[in-house]
């Protein structure tokens, strides 16, 4: 019982296994404990409530770590080009339409060109399915992009030429920016699901900005709805030989602030900005760290599929298994998302025109 007190006996009891082999660890003499010490060795024998206790570095989980507000900020920075041509061109209109010689039937055409500009996800799609290995979301938003850039690029100096009195520039151009609208949603948004969940609002944040920007831009510019002033006109009469005067009401737009040049400026501004941005988000040390694994993206996934059925409120018949009762939901969300598509690119932009010039008429 006294050798149990004694701290030396603790510690061989406490370091030491318990075997019928003597413990050389114990029985050291005090002639070679004093060796150790000399040469530097840190003594074994170290009575346990004296010792440093060395704990390991807790991981934190990633899902648990803090976001990087760097991240966020180049994240909306990234979105920020989604949406140039829907908006922006869209904003510009009422400056176009007095100088362009389509006039009022230019918002109807230019909204055919938007339309057919959708053909870039389907050549995105083909080609991620035959190529998967270069037709990846890397390069075809360095190639979407790009092509913006270029395109925006051309406008500030070609808006205005027209060929046998069309806009052929100014339609071939726009056509060249809306593939960066239609095909954004197909690629901008699968390169953020590498990323944390955290770091696709602001993402979603920017792409609204996408659209507030030229329209805060188009408020600067000074649009403002066209006034009706009496125009007085002079027509020579052959049958009295006199003059005539005549007197017409003409709509007058005043003159903006800034040119359509300068506005189109800032449209190449922004989608170079977000060109950056992507660039700094696909190479940066620091947003590397934010990007998650196959693993846990797989994870989060499996995790959607078991709680989505439970966690809506579409109605389907509980004794159906679960996969139909998952089938079904997937058709309803894949309804309703073709049903804002639609609404809001194929029946919005057709009957905008309609409103502008009831508008014109009767205010």
């Amino acid at each position: 019982m006294l050798l149990n007190k004694t701290p030396f006996v603790q510690a061989a009891h406490t370091n030491c296994s318990y075997s019928k082999e003597p413990n050389f660890r114990v029985s050291e003499s005090l002639q070679t404990r004093r060796s150790r010490h000399l040469l530097g060795i840190r003594n074994f024998h170290t009575p346990p409530h004296t010792r440093k206790l060395r704990c390991k570095k807790k991981m934190v989980p990633q899902s648990q770590r803090r976001r990087d507000v760097r991240v966020d900020l180049l994240s909306a920075s990234y979105g920020l080009g989604s949406w140039i041509a829907m908006t922006g061109l869209w904003v510009e209109l009422p400056v176009l339409v007095q100088r362009l010689p389509e006039g009022w039937a230019l918002a109807s055409q230019l909204a055919l060109f938007l339309q057919v500009a959708n053909i870039g996800p389907i050549i995105y799609g083909l080609l991620h399915h035959w190529w998967p290995k270069w037709a990846t979301e890397r390069s075809a938003t360095h190639f979407q992009l790009a092509l913006g850039a270029i395109s925006t690029l051309l406008l500030i100096f070609t808006w205005s030429l027209t060929l046998n009195s069309i806009s052929l520039p100014f339609f071939v151009l726009s056509f060249g920016l809306s593939i960066v609208d239609c095909t954004s949603s197909v690629v901008f948004l699968p390169f953020m699901a590498n990323f944390r969940a955290c770091y696709l609002t602001p993402y979603l944040v920017g792409e609204g900005l996408s659209g507030l920007v030229p329209s805060l831009v188009a408020i600067a510019q000074g649009i403002e709805s066209p006034e009706c002033t009496n125009e007085t006109r002079t027509i020579f009469s052959e049958e009295t030989g006199t003059n005539i005067s005549t007197h017409t009401l003409v709509p007058r737009i005043k003159e903006p602030r800034f040119s359509p040049e300068w506005f189109f400026a800032i449209l190449l501004a922004m989608v170079l900005f977000s060109w950056l941005a992507f660039v700094l988000l696909d190479k940066l040390p620091f947003c590397q760290k934010e990007k998650v694994d196959a693993s846990t993206k797989n994870k989060l996934c499996h995790e959607m599929q078991l709680s989505s059925p439970t966690t809506t409120d579409v109605p389907t018949d509980e004794s159906a298994p679960a996969s139909a009762r998952s089938r079904t939901l997937y058709f309803y969300l894949l309804f309703l998302q073709g049903w804002a598509s639609v609404t809001t690119f194929g029946i919005f932009p057709a009957i905008q025109v309609g409103f502008a010039i009831f508008d014109l008429i009767f205010n």
